[in-house]
Order: structure tokens, then C-alpha cells, then sequence
């Protein structure tokens, strides 16, 4: 006998099944999308496209925690990226204003991986790698500011997986969206230490936030790192057999100048080189010099301005440096006065400056 289906009886569960459909396919729009998300976030610091474009990938966009001091001008703004599909990651950025020692973005392990960073074209001081990135609050807000002896506040942003730090973690982002993260921050405690009048006509700019190129290529000891009369002493090698390799050198133009040299030899070997003579960067290491001695770093006054210059000493360099005994009780971080003084020199020239007290 054949079997006689009842529409009747199929639309409805048809339109069940239907409706089901809808609602999975709405709560996944939902979970891992940020479609109909907040427009904004930590009191309207940060537009969803600014903080999207830092937090790369799938998934909706969430305020995690914001805090805010008044009179110390200090913020902490946390978002992160959530999805409910299984192992998928959960990217966080931070936002916090540093109080940190003048030269730090410089000097600190934190920063080790600066051989990648760019730097600011114009406006305030800044740099960006694909994890991290700082701005620093332009120096007439300083007076403004409660700051420990020696610091100076810098807006950073950093990403990271939420779990572990940002150095152990392989969450990365844009270097442009995380620098667009830090100088809006930068802006919020600048217009809120109400010295927005006095600096930001000097620092703004319609490309506040473009980053230096950077060029790569072979060394050459007679042009090292393209600064004519710059030498490194025969003590900067750590054995003969440890030769220059490559160098990767970002563009003159921008707030800060650096070198990464590469020697070659087990480990890659490296240095980086830094000059600047933008206002704010050379006042935070004179800030930082009045409280304790600048790590492989110094200040040079000439007629025309002032001049800084700083060295990294990457780990492997520094490693091999160590382990090098002559007999004769060489001190094998002896020649770095000479490297700074010779960088200084080579700068000032290029600058067109006299009366240099190197």
C-alpha cells in the first residue's frame, strides 16, 4: 500500500527546523562576529575599527577592564577578541600608561626585540613592532604629571594571548594599528594634563601616527650603517672570525634613527645603533641622566640642539663579548664609550652641527 504524506504534518516541522537553523546561524553571527558590537571603547578612547584592526582575526570585540586616575593621569584599557569556536584564540591588547626610565624603550629587555621596530615619522616620539608599541607624552605635560625621579610617561599598547606575557606569547597585530592604539591614549592623558594647547600644535600632524620605513643590506665596514665617519674599534668584534653580515637601517627622517647590526657567526650576533634629536626623547634621557647614569647611551650638546645616542647590546653579542679574556685584564665593554662618541660625531656632521661637546 503506498504511503500518503500529510503536508500538514511536514510544514510545521519544516519551519521548526527552519527557525533552528536561523537562531544557530544568528548565535554564531553573534559569537563570532562583532556585528552589531559597541562603537566604541574605554570611554570612547578607542573607535571598534581602531581597536579591530589591533586585534586581529575572527570573533566579537570586548571591554575587558578600564581604569582611569585622575590627577596621576594614569589608564589601563584591556580588550580582547572572543569566539566560541573550539581552539580558537583570544587575543587581548593592553593599553596602560609607563612611568619609565627616559631611555627604556631603548634599553630595556622588555624591548629586546626592537631589531623589528619602526618609529614615528612625525609628531611625538614613538616606535611599533608587531607586538608592542610606545608613544611618549611630550615633555611640556611632564609638569603636570606626578612622576618618580628619573621617569617619564610613556603610552604603551601590547598584545598578547591573555594567558602569557606579550615576549611568550604568538599573538601578533599591525605595528600601524597598534601605534594608532598608544598615541590616541597619548592624546587622552595629554588633553586631560591640560597641556594639549601647549604641545599639540608642535607634535600633531596629519600623519601623526606613519611609521619609518626600514631598508635591509649587506654591511660594509668603511659605510657602516650609512653614517659616514662612524667606526666600530677592532674591541666591537668579538673574535676575527666573526665578520659584519647584514644591517637593517630605518629611514633618517623619522623621530628616531636605528641600526640593527648583524655580525656573522653562531647565534647571529647583533647590535643596534640609535640616534635622535627630537625634543622630547633627548629631554627624557637627560631626565633619567640627573637620577643614575644612562645604560650604553648619552647625551651631546651642540650649538644648533641636542643629540642622543644609544647602543643595544643583543644577547648573544653581549654573551660572546664576555666570554672573550686576553689575559691581560681587558675590559671587553671598554670600546662602547668610543662606539657612542663615534655615532655622536657622525650624526652631528650629518646634521650640519658645531660645537659639539662629545
Amino acid at each position: 500500500m503506498t504511503r500518503i504524506s500529510r503536508p500538514g504534518l511536514l510544514w510545521p516541522a519544516l519551519a521548526a527546523l527552519l527557525s533552528c537553523m536561523v537562531v544557530l546561524a544568528g548565535l554564531l553571527t553573534w559569537w563570532n562576529t562583532d556585528l552589531l558590537g559597541k562603537d566604541d571603547f574605554c570611554d570612547g578612547m578607542f573607535s571598534s575599527s581602531e581597536v579591530s584592526a589591533a586585534l586581529e582575526g575572527t570573533g566579537r570585540l570586548a571591554e575587558e577592564e578600564y581604569q582611569q586616575a585622575g590627577r596621576s593621569h594614569w589608564l589601563r584599557c584591556e580588550m580582547k577578541r572572543t569566539s566560541r569556536f573550539v581552539d580558537s584564540s583570544e587575543p587581548h591588547v593592553s593599553v596602560t600608561t609607563e612611568f619609565l626610565k627616559g631611555d627604556e624603550v631603548f634599553q630595556s629587555p622588555v624591548w629586546q626585540k626592537r631589531e623589528r621596530m619602526a618609529f614615528t615619522e612625525h609628531g611625538l616620539a614613538g616606535g611599533a613592532t608587531r607586538k608592542r608599541a610606545w608613544v611618549l607624552v611630550p615633555k611640556e605635560c611632564w609638569g603636570g604629571i606626578p612622576l618618580r625621579r628619573g621617569s617619564v610617561p610613556y603610552l604603551t599598547a601590547e598584545v598578547s594571548d591573555g594567558r602569557n606575557p606579550p615576549q611568550a606569547s604568538d599573538v601578533t597585530s599591525s605595528p600601524e594599528a597598534l601605534l594608532q592604539l598608544a598615541d590616541r591614549a597619548a592624546q587622552r592623558v595629554i588633553d586631560d594634563a591640560g597641556c594639549a594647547q601647549n604641545s599639540s600644535g608642535r607634535n600633531r600632524a596629519p600623519d601623526a601616527t606613519a611609521l619609518t620605513s626600514a631598508d635591509h643590506h649587506r654591511s660594509d665596514r668603511e659605510n657602516i650603517c650609512g653614517k659616514r665617519g662612524f667606526t666600530l674599534p677592532p674591541d666591537a668584534f668579538p673574535t676575527a672570525d666573526v665578520p659584519l653580515g647584514r644591517e637593517r637601517t630605518t629611514s633618517a627622517s623619522g623621530t628616531v634613527w636605528a641600526c640593527d647590526l648583524h655580525l656573522q657567526g653562531k647565534g647571529g650576533p647583533s647590535l643596534t645603533l640609535m640616534t635622535t634629536s627630537h625634543r622630547d626623547t633627548v629631554a627624557a634621557a637627560k631626565r633619567q641622566a640627573t637620577a643614575e647614569s644612562l645604560n650604553n647611551g648619552k647625551v651631546v650638546r651642540c650649538e644648533q640642539g641636542e643629540i642622543y645616542v644609544g647602543l643595544w647590546l643583543h644577547n648573544r653579542y653581549l654573551e660572546l663579548l664576555l666570554d672573550e679574556d686576553d689575559g691581560h685584564g681587558r675590559r671587553p665593554l671598554a670600546f662602547l664609550g668610543d662606539v657612542l662618541t663615534s655615532l655622536a660625531k657622525s650624526q652631528a656632521a650629518k646634521n650640519e652641527w658645531s660645537g659639539c661637546h662629545f
